[in-house]
């Protein structure tokens, strides 16, 4: 049988077949050195230099209390912007600061009232009337209050009040009235007196300053006994002022 000829392949269906067979390698090649080029140029660890400078700013209230992180806002790295609200006033100091007041004052119209009673009885008796004008004047209209940082508020209708300065900073605890003056008492052994409860001025005592190598007495509290003033203080002080 005669060897039959070759038929030779078309131009168009090798290229075909070179398209399909070696077009792929050289793509995938090709891939495989941009990311081996990428991945040197980007992948690695970026690196800066320059300098950081932290900006702090202190929060404080005008008031003496405690400051409340909200859970919220502000995160780390949060923007802050003007107004707005950054933490919260814990004001659970200053209620009870003002129910303390206000059984001050219950105390206070308590004796307001007993010393009017005593004034007209006074009256009555017809005894040392310019003493007894005085006092109803100065002292059985007035309601006086003491407090924080050498607080005194004076009222003479127990709704309207009036600040008093007392020359001190010192936590004022306890006020008294002598039959003369009214003097008020409190911690570091401040004590401060006045005549009318309108102007007062400090009266040094010797428990503003160390005793012995201990700290300053705070007193706190002073009662007239009917010729002099006694005051009881900490660590179990008990004094006498004629």
């Amino acid at each position: 049988m005669a060897e039959l000829e070759t038929i030779p392949t078309p131009l168009n269906l090798k290229w075909k077949r070179l398209r399909y067979q070696i077009v792929p390698i050289v793509v995938f090649c090709a891939c495989a050195l941009a990311t081996a080029w990428l991945w040197k140029d980007y992948a690695n660890g970026g690196q800066a230099y320059g300098e950081v400078t932290a900006v702090t700013y202190q929060v404080a209230s005008p008031r003496e209390g405690t400051l409340i992180e909200l859970s919220e806002y502000p995160k780390v790295l949060d923007r802050v912007t003007p107004g707005k609200v950054l933490a919260k006033f814990d004001s659970s100091k200053l209620e009870a600061r003002r129910k303390d007041v206000g059984e001050a004052l219950t105390k206070s119209q308590k004796e307001l009232a007993e010393a009017t009673e005593n004034l007209a009885e006074a009256e009555k008796g017809g005894g040392a009337k310019a003493t007894v004008d005085e006092f109803k004047g100065k002292v059985a209209a007035l309601t006086v209050v003491v407090g924080e940082s050498g607080t005194i508020l004076t009222s003479r209708d127990g709704a309207t009040w009036e600040a008093r300065t007392s020359n001190t900073r010192a936590t004022l605890r306890s006020v008294v009235w002598t039959g003369a003056e009214l003097v008020a008492v409190g911690g570091n052994g401040a004590a401060v007196r006045s005549t009318d409860g309108v102007t007062w001025t400090v009266q040094p005592t010797p428990f503003s300053s160390a005793l012995f190598g201990s700290d300053p007495f705070d007193l706190n509290d002073a009662v007239w006994a009917g010729g002099r003033i006694v005051v009881v203080g900490t660590r179990g002080l008990v004094a006498t002022s004629p």
